[in-house]
């Protein structure tokens, strides 16, 4: 049985090394969810599996043996509000700018050699890079950064989950993979691609980039054919500009009733991984990316999120987020790449991308 204020227990280091929960805030909400289960997660079979039963969903990019899908079992549910941190939140800490370019740049010029022949009719590709960052584990405890986190990101979904399989993420991301917001049977994605920096405003849309205008509406394109297959009544929003901590993304969001015969899994396994976070064709990215990517992606790019629990069903990409092994964290960034991508831009966009879960362990 969970305590009334569950945040104590995560200064419990004890009882989060080997218990399986998740916290949880949706965008834009004062209140958490804290979800914990009473032995190991389940191990779910196919991404088409999701929904059947509630709880917790934590999926990979790509689910392997050392990276499963897995669900944590609603067996004890608290909702609290978010507290006030109880210190400063500093500005992102200086970091060596330099740190991993020559890493990044060996990936990075082999897709960019893919997308200029064309391999596979590659037209983009995601390339993530990770870092690896010490922080205090004894004054930081998983509560203070959580919270953290939800006060820096007020309308990303902020989740943090642990199970012995997967070990311990941060996320606080702004992209919808799948959800049921309204309850009328309705379900909701988006498509967001493109970067640029927060500046105070929302940018209009003349100001983007020809490059960025692109990549998003190869995302945007894809997930309405996937909706075609799948959905009926599908109703798109105009591109507009979605602020996410201190970026800015192009956004267009969907809304769609399920066709007859299509449960929420079987969209999920056709939309997961979208371009957003893979790229165009899906099989010549995926292709790329084993070739580029020296290091797994493991949980990031991946989604999580909860399925039926308080009725609502709210699965986001797993973006912004940090692997949190104390004393040490690994943070994970991308950027789609296209054939005129240059990589001192895309370099500068992964570590813009990077300063937000900074701030959270600094």
């Amino acid at each position: 049985m969970l305590p009334d204020q569950p945040l104590a227990l995560l200064r419990d280091t004890h009882w989060c090394a080997t218990r399986s929960f998740a916290l949880y805030r949706y965008p834009g909400e004062q209140r958490f969810t804290f979800v914990a289960a009473e032995a190991d997660p389940l191990r779910l079979p196919a991404y088409s599996e999701v929904g059947r039963q509630a709880g917790v969903v934590v999926a990979p990019w790509q689910a392997t043996a050392a990276s499963p899908l897995l669900l944590i079992p609603a067996d004890s549910v608290v909702q609290a509000a978010v507290p006030e941190p109880t210190m400063p939140v500093p500005e992102a800490p200086a970091i060596d700018a330099q740190a991993g370019r020559a890493e990044y740049v060996w990936g990075f010029e082999r897709c960019k050699d893919r997308l200029t022949l064309g391999v596979g009719g590659l037209s983009k590709v995601v390339y993530a890079r990770q870092m690896a960052y010490a922080y205090d584990a004894n004054r930081l405890r998983l509560a203070d950064l959580f919270i953290r986190a939800c006060h820096l990101s007020p309308y990303s979904y902020v989740t943090l989950w642990h199970t012995p399989r997967t070990g311990c993420w941060l996320v606080a991301t702004p992209e919808v993979l799948l959800a049921d917001d309204g309850g009328d049977g309705r379900l909701h994605t988006m498509a967001l691609a493109g970067t640029m920096p927060w500046t105070g405003t929302l940018p209009p849309a003349e100001v983007w980039s020809e490059k960025n205008r692109h990549e998003q509406q190869v995302v945007a394109a894809y997930i309405a054919n996937c909706l075609t297959q799948m959905a009926s009544d599908v109703q798109a929003s105009p591109c507009h500009s979605r602020r996410a901590g201190n970026v800015v993304h192009l956004c267009t969001d969907f809304t769609f009733r399920p066709a007859a015969g299509y449960a929420l899994g079987d969209i999920v396994a056709a939309l997961h991984p979208t371009p957003a976070v893979c790229g165009e064709p899906l099989k010549a990215a995926k292709a790329t990316l084993r070739y580029a990517e020296r290091k797994p992606r493991l949980y990031y790019a991946g989604f999580s999120g909860p399925t039926g629990i308080d009725g609502r069903t709210a699965l986001y990409v797993s973006l912004r987020c940090a692997h949190l092994m104390p004393p040490r964290a690994v943070i994970y960034a991308g950027g789609g790449l296209l054939p005129e991508s240059r990589q001192d831009d895309e370099w500068e966009e992964t570590q813009l991308k990077m300063q937000h879960i900074l701030r959270c362990l600094a």
